[in-house]
């Protein structure tokens, strides 16, 4: 089965709820479309349990370019005072 799913927003406990709600195997595959992290506390942990299993694929959300972002402008400017 094909599953998609948005706006996880860092609620680990929620995401986990959902995937045994849909009893989500190795046999089907996630997408993710965007907005893991942001709000919620673990959008790191799920950050990495989406990289380590093979059948999720997660897309980049607003909030994920927005920590793209602010990471890139704070190495810039200690990039530049150096």
């Amino acid at each position: 089965m094909i599953y998609c799913v948005s706006d996880i927003h860092g609620e680990l406990d929620k995401l986990e709820r959902m995937m045994e709600l849909i009893r989500f195997s190795d046999a089907d595959h996630l997408y993710i479309i965007g907005d893991v992290i942001d709000r919620g506390v673990m959008g790191v942990d799920i950050l990495r349990w989406i990289m380590a299993a093979p059948n999720m694929t997660m897309l980049l959300g607003n909030h994920e370019q927005m920590c793209l972002d602010t990471s890139s402008f704070f190495f810039l400017a200690s990039s530049l005072q150096a």
